[in-house]
Order: structure tokens, then C-alpha cells, then sequence
């Protein structure tokens, strides 16, 4: 009996030890693909992976079917550890599939790659992947109450903030179940709890009746390198005259080349409020501001153009064409000063009451209390 069990223990070290060194040599297979696929050479990442995708498929069957499974819990930390890889090796695939990189793009097989991963592993990357897929009908049918199932999964299982982030999406704007904004809400919580920049900038956004709330939000996704959160805690100095810390977060978004902050560290830059006054730098941003498409830029360079500067000669046609670009895009400023310019006529406009009262109301809705005014008089006479 001693020697059955002796001989028994010795067939499984051998086991282990052959198995340990499977392991080690895939590791290096493993370790290869990962450099071929941040050099961005696919096509060898993808055979890489491949190679050792068939180990570990191997292997996870190997496990469901071991008749020594009672015995394997002495190494559990181990296996964990070939779970962990394994899950990279067929979420690496997957995604290679998804997007057609080294091989033809497959969102089937990709599937079939992060179905695999996630019964086997319970990876919250397969998870997620898999949220994705179901929510837009990639490589599987569109079903948004399987994509919760899998968000939910990730989010509960791993506290995936990225996980939590989707559900609020999801239930926000209804997707497969009626909109539910406090369900939501609670999700969009929970995902910014866990540091999750998106989810910071949209409870700051759900927090505008309360402004110090979300100043905080909108603090915490700007540390998170979130530039609208920038931007809008910019605003939010901006709001209490604090030019100063306010240059500090649109510079901040600028330099990414966001529209709206480029366009208020030009306006900071033409008025000198929280930086030097420097007409020059003013111009560049703006103009980058414009070529974005910003209305609060279109605006204040329209002024520049209309009103000539000691750098800018004054033109009217310039002037007003980005006066109308701003007045296209809503801003109650820009739309305010066109109706002035058709009630009146000039600046190559001709006068035009009809549209000038048209100007007015637009610019009155959008928050304008001049053109209110204006409006209010006019219609008294």
C-alpha cells in the first residue's frame, strides 16, 4: 500500500513539475506576443497567441476533467495564476478578431473567444467585451438585457467601475428597460466612488443645483485627466470671478486641444483676466478655437474682426461671418448682436426686421436678457 501511495505521490510531482515547466515555456510565448502587439506587429502577436491559446484550452479542460480534482486544491494559488493568463491570452484574441488586427476581422470568432474566456475564468474584461458586443449587435444578436447581465456581472463580481459606468448608461437612457434615472443615478455613484473619471463628470453634471457638490465631481474627474471636467471646473471659477484658477483648467484642456477650453483661455488671453494680457496668443487660441467649431470663440473673434484690434485690421465681412457661425450654433450673445445688425442694417447686412426679431427670440430663449428687453420695447412701441 506504501509504495501504491508512494508511487501515486511521485506520478503527480512529476505531473506538477512537467506541468510548471509547460507553463514557463508558454509564459515566454505569452510574453513575446505582448511585445510583438505593443510594437503594433499584429499579424506575429496574433499567431503568438494563438499558440498559446491552444495550451490553455488544453488545460481548462484538462481541470474539468481531472480525476485528481479533489486533490488540487493544495494548488489553487497556481492555477489561479494560469486562469489569469489564460484570460489575457483569449481576451487578446478576442480583441484582435474584433477589430481585425493581424487577422481578418471576425466579430463571431471574437465572440466565441470572450464566451470561452468568461465560463471559464470569469474575466471581467471578457465580461465587459461581452456587455459591449450584445448592447450593439456585434457578433451576436443585439440584446440590451444580456448586456446588463454581463455589466452587472462586472460590476458586482469585480467592482468594475467601467462596469457600473455602462448600467447607469444603460438605465439613464433606457436601453431595453424603461429609463430609471435614480437607478441610474446609483450606478453613475458607485462608478465614480471606484475613480472612474466619466462616471465623476456625469454626477457633477447631475449635481448642477448644487455647485460646491459638483465642483467636487467635476475636481475629482479633472485629477482623473478628464478634459470636459477641466473645462467645466473651469466654468465653475469662471462663475465666482476666479480668473485665476480658471486659466489653470483650461490651459490644462487646451493643450488636448478642447474646443470650449481653447476658446476661454483666448477670451482670458484678450481681456487679461488670470493671465498676462497677450493679444497675440489671444488670436491663436481663439482662431484653434474656431477651426473647432466653438461659438463662444466664434464670438469674441467676430469682435476682434468687427471692432479692429493693434494687431487685427478691422473687417466687417470677416466680423460678421463668424457673428453668423456663432448665431448658428445657439450662442445668445452672437444671436443678440445679429438682430441688432438686421433691426439696424449695416455692416454689410441689410436691414431686416422680420429676421432681427427672429434673432432676438432665439437669443431670448437661450438665456439673453438684452434681447428680452429689447424685445419687451419694442413690441410695447
Amino acid at each position: 500500500l506504501l509504495l501504491v501511495v508512494g508511487g501515486l505521490s511521485l506520478s503527480i510531482a512529476c505531473i506538477i513539475y512537467f506541468k510548471r515547466s509547460q507553463v514557463k515555456d508558454i509564459k515566454d510565448v505569452v510574453a513575446s506576443a505582448d511585445l510583438l502587439f505593443e510594437a503594433e506587429n499584429f499579424t506575429e502577436a496574433f499567431r503568438s497567441y494563438k499558440t498559446a491559446a491552444e495550451f490553455y484550452r488544453a488545460d481548462f479542460k484538462k481541470r474539468t476533467e481531472s480525476a485528481f480534482e479533489a486533490r488540487r486544491h493544495a494548488h489553487d494559488w497556481e492555477d489561479t495564476q494560469v486562469s489569469f493568463a489564460g484570460a489575457h491570452v483569449f481576451n487578446r484574441l478576442g480583441h484582435l478578431y474584433l477589430n481585425g488586427l493581424g487577422v481578418e476581422r471576425d466579430e463571431e470568432v471574437a465572440a466565441q473567444y470572450y464566451f470561452f474566456c468568461e465560463e471559464n475564468t470569469g474575466s471581467v474584461d471578457a465580461q465587459l467585451a461581452l456587455g459591449d458586443m450584445f448592447l450593439r449587435g456585434a457578433g451576436v444578436p443585439q440584446n440590451a438585457e444580456v448586456s446588463a447581465k454581463y455589466f452587472e456581472k462586472a460590476a458586482i463580481n469585480h467592482q468594475s467601475p467601467v462596469a457600473w459606468f455602462r448600467l447607469g448608461k444603460i438605465y439613464e437612457l433606457g436601453i431595453g428597460f424603461p429609463s430609471n434615472m435614480p437607478r441610474a443615478t446609483s450606478c453613475f455613484e458607485k462608478s465614480a466612488k471606484l475613480g472612474y473619471a466619466e462616471a465623476q463628470l456625469k454626477m457633477g453634471m447631475l449635481s448642477q443645483d448644487n455647485p460646491e457638490k459638483a465642483k467636487v465631481f467635476f475636481h475629482e474627474a479633472a485629477q482623473g485627466g478628464n478634459d470636459d471636467a477641466c473645462y467645466l471646473l473651469g466654468l465653475s471659477f469662471v462663475a465666482n470671478k476666479d480668473w485665476d484658477n480658471a486659466a489653470k483648467q483650461f490651459l490644462i484642456a487646451a493643450h488636448n486641444r478642447h474646443a470650449g477650453a481653447l476658446g476661454a483661455i483666448g477670451f482670458q488671453y484678450l481681456e487679461g483676466l488670470g493671465v498676462e494680457k497677450d493679444e497675440k496668443e489671444a488670436l491663436r487660441r481663439l482662431q484653434e478655437a474656431v477651426d473647432l467649431a466653438d461659438p463662444f470663440a466664434c464670438f469674441h473673434l467676430s469682435q476682434v474682426y468687427l471692432k479692429g484690434t493693434t494687431l487685427v485690421e478691422k473687417d466687417e465681412q470677416r466680423g460678421v461671418q463668424l457673428l453668423q457661425k456663432s448665431a448658428d450654433m445657439g450662442h445668445p450673445n452672437a444671436l443678440y448682436q445679429l438682430g441688432l445688425l438686421y433691426w439696424k442694417g449695416g455692416c454689410v447686412i441689410e436691414k431686416d426686421l422680420k429676421e432681427a426679431v427672429a434673432c432676438f427670440q432665439k437669443a431670448a430663449k437661450g438665456g439673453n436678457k438684452k434681447a428680452q428687453s429689447f424685445l419687451d420695447r419694442a413690441f410695447k412701441k
